[in-house]
């Protein structure tokens, strides 16, 4: 604000009409509705502006000082009166006001120190949490003041009991859930070990098709695994029916999806388990080109990625991965599809890499790597990348495609038209091991036939078509059927005693009575239908048969097949592999790390 001196003097100008005033209509900013704009005669700016109802004056200038001092100024009229902010309306809505760039640039400051003081990586700023944080604290100081940051943030203690009691909440919210859905949900189940100390977990998984008719899953829980005691079967069954129990699930109830590890495979064995389609694809893979009782005809292949990972690895130590357009990547055994993208990693940048070691004198690095068998590996590896990741989805049911997907690999990995002899060699190796470890369970079976496109099972035979109805109608209850008309032709026409209708007089003379006779060997003979085959000889739109629309499709059917409707709320929701609680594993694997390694799982 000015002084009294020059304010008194602008005022005594703008009355002798000296400098005039005027509403600044151009301006977007709400704050010129308080404010007008004090200009000379030839209507240029004054360089101040002048508050409607106290005419308080304050230097103005759009270049250097904008609208700042203006917004904060409290009329003397309304001084007394407590400020009254709408922080929702100032700082949520898309018209919140502009915040000068220099401001940013601290901010930005204040940042890079979070991350280099705390040590925390760089993309925490655009984390959802960080987020809601900054915008809270923005709500405080609009509504409050400038306060002292000491004074809001928490003490660790606090933050830590407050998520012990955020998450009995949100466990007690998760079990009614459950037990509404308890009929219809699948669990997965992991286990892995830390690298740290060696402490294991196991993970549980809910999947479930919610009240909307939508596909949800929460993490029950993670639990850290008794370390003197073994991993043997009987005590991993104690602890994940220990995790049941809690929640009030019976384990007969839900279907249980894991990996084939011996000791998980029969923990799992007294309940219905179907095996994680992923792990068993990559461990087709792995077998592949696995050296032990490898054809003679594929050893160039295998030293080929033998050469890549050698090849990779000098690149990432040396830092030469730096001057490359694109980076590369290697090969983990545990990871799925990582051989593939090791492999497109190598073939895209495969001039830049040559140039780059022929630059340094290490071109002999390239041996064995030739682009032709590259691109032939990465066409043939392709699909399998393909199918795991349509198969680990977790938010559109997945389950009926794992027969399909069985068959499409199947048929991929028989030998193809020019193809070199050590892709025949592969190719027949793959279809092998497939055939070996590929588990088609009739869970599987039963949800294809569940998706209308191929409800007619045609990949199937004549046997196998049969046994799975057969199994739909032991689900849903179907199998007793009433029996088919009785055929009378060996008794002759039979005539009851009942008095005929012309022996009866009076009210009934002339009205037509009930047949008495049986002409039942007369009769078209009449099939009694069920939902299943109802279900089987409808024809359904390809959009509402769509993948895509697939539990849509199922909503809608309470009254046309309600049995088949809650088997496949039962089924549908069951997810093809365990990767959600791999994914558990590895956002844990950002909390348990070396300087945290002794969280308890109350606190992680």
């Amino acid at each position: 604000m000015k002084n009294v001196m020059e304010a008194k003097e602008i005022r005594e100008k703008i009355k002798k009409g000296e400098l005039k005033t005027r509403k600044n209509k151009r301006r977007r900013s709400s704050v010129w509705e308080r404010f007008r704009e004090v200009l000379n005669v030839d209507d240029s700016s004054a360089g101040y502006v002048i508050c409607n109802a106290c005419e308080a004056l304050y230097v103005y200038d759009s270049h250097k000082t904008g609208t700042s001092n203006m917004v904060h100024h409290q009329c003397g009229a309304q001084r007394d009166q407590p400020r009254q902010t709408n922080t929702i309306a100032s700082f949520v809505s898309r018209e919140s006001k502009k915040v000068p760039s220099e401001v940013k640039s601290k901010f930005v400051d204040d940042c890079v120190d979070l991350c280099c003081l705390d040590m925390r990586p760089f993309d925490i700023v655009s984390g959802k949490g960080f987020v809601q944080v900054a915008q809270t604290l923005i709500n405080i100081g609009a509504t409050y003041g400038a306060v002292d940051a000491n004074a809001i943030i928490p003490h660790r203690q606090t933050v830590c009991d407050r998520a012990k009691q955020r998450a009995a909440v949100e466990k007690e919210k998760l079990s009614e859930v459950i037990h509404k859905v308890i009929e219809d949900g699948g669990i997965a189940v992991t286990m892995s070990t830390d690298e740290f100390n060696k402490r294991a977990y196991t993970v549980l998984t809910c999947h479930y098709i919610n009240e909307k008719w939508h596909l949800d899953s929460h993490i029950l829980a993670t639990v850290e695994f008794d370390c003197h005691l073994k991993k043997t079967s009987e005590n991993i069954r104690d602890q994940v029916t220990t995790v049941l129990i809690n929640y009030g699930v019976p384990g007969e109830k839900v279907v249980f999806v894991s990996d084939q590890g011996p000791n998980i495979k029969a923990a799992l064995q007294p309940y219905h388990w179907t095996p994680c389609s992923a792990h068993i694809l990559n461990t087709v893979l792995r077998q592949t080109f696995s050296e032990k009782s490898a054809p003679e005809g594929i050893k160039d292949v295998l030293t080929l990625l033998d050469n890549c990972k050698s090849l990779v690895t000098f690149l990432k130590r040396t830092g030469a991965v730096a001057s490359l357009t694109h980076t590369v990547i290697q090969e983990c055994e545990v990871r799925w599809n990582s051989k593939v993208n090791m492999l497109e990693a190598v073939l895209k940048t495969y001039s830049d890499i040559r140039k780059l070691l022929e630059d340094k004198d290490q071109l002999h690095r390239m041996e064995g790597i030739s682009e032709e068998q590259l691109m032939h590996l990465i066409e043939f590896l392709t699909l399998f990348k393909l199918a795991i990741n349509e198969l680990e989805g977790e938010k559109h049911p997945v389950i009926h495609t794992v027969l399909l997907w069985f068959l499409k690999l199947r048929k991929h990995c028989e030998p193809k038209f020019g193809d070199p002899s050590y892709m025949v060699l592969l190719r027949a190796r793959a279809s092998s091991l497939l055939e070996e470890n590929m588990l088609i369970t009739p869970t599987h079976k039963v949800a294809t036939f569940l998706c209308p496109r191929f409800k007619s099972l045609k990949m199937l035979t004549p046997e196998d078509r049969w046994e799975v109805m057969k199994q739909v109608r032991a689900l849903t209850g179907l199998n007793e059927q009433p029996s088919g008309p009785q055929n009378a032709a060996e008794e002759g026409p039979s005539v009851t005693n009942a008095p005929s209708a012309a022996g009866q007089g009076g009210r009934d003379c002339g009205r037509a009575k009930k047949q008495q006779v049986d002409f039942s060997e007369w009769e078209d003979e009449t099939h009694f239908v069920d939902e299943v085959e109802e279900y089987c000889s409808t024809n359904v739109a390809c959009e509402e048969s769509s993948e895509d629309n697939l539990l849509s499709f199922w909503e809608k059917q309470d009254r046309s097949f309600p049995r088949l409707r809650r088997l496949a709320r039962r089924i549908l929701c069951i997810p093809a592999t365990s990767a959600a609680s791999e994914r558990s594993f590895s956002a844990a694997g950002r909390i348990m790390e070396a300087r945290r390694n002794r969280l308890n799982p109350w606190h992680s």
